[in-house]
């Protein structure tokens, strides 16, 4: 019963929409340009967290008694992990790498609608709004 009453509801949208004239979408216009992001590089090793996730993966090691490996990332998440598995006290972090933003283009597309009965000067402005509106409203250019 729920399901025809979805389906009737449905039928009469779509007859309402029709008998109201509207120009109907029927072909579409793809817009793609360059957009430039950011991604979060960190250095394995030396990040500011490196030596605590040594230490704690060394006590790890340690505990289950697996045989000892160097670690091949190095840097102070190495002497963490060395420091831990000896069963040395820790010390600490002593060189930092800060994460750093590395920037890289993507390209990003969008589709405007237009319908065919429009001249080519009304198509052209019905998608330039559009594509303004676009710019205001999901990427801020304006601000």
């Amino acid at each position: 019963m729920n399901k025809l009453l979805k389906q009737l509801g449905l039928a009469t949208f779509i007859l309402g929409i029709t008998s109201l004239n509207l120009p109907i979408q029927a072909a579409q216009y793809q817009h793609c340009f360059n957009v430039k992001k950011y991604r979060t590089v960190r250095d394995s090793g030396n990040h500011p967290t490196a030596y605590n996730d040594g230490y704690r993966e060394g006590l790890q090691s340690a505990r289950k008694g697996e045989k000892y490996e160097p670690r091949s990332t190095g840097g102070e998440f190495a002497r963490g992990f060395d420091d831990a598995y000896y069963g040395r006290v820790a010390t600490g972090q002593e060189y930092i790498v800060q994460d750093r933003q590395e920037p890289y283009t993507a390209q990003e597309c969008r589709l405007y609608y237009y319908s065919e009965k429009y001249s080519i000067d009304q198509i052209l402005r019905q998608v330039l709004g559009d594509f303004e509106q676009d710019l205001e409203r999901q990427w801020n250019i304006n601000d």
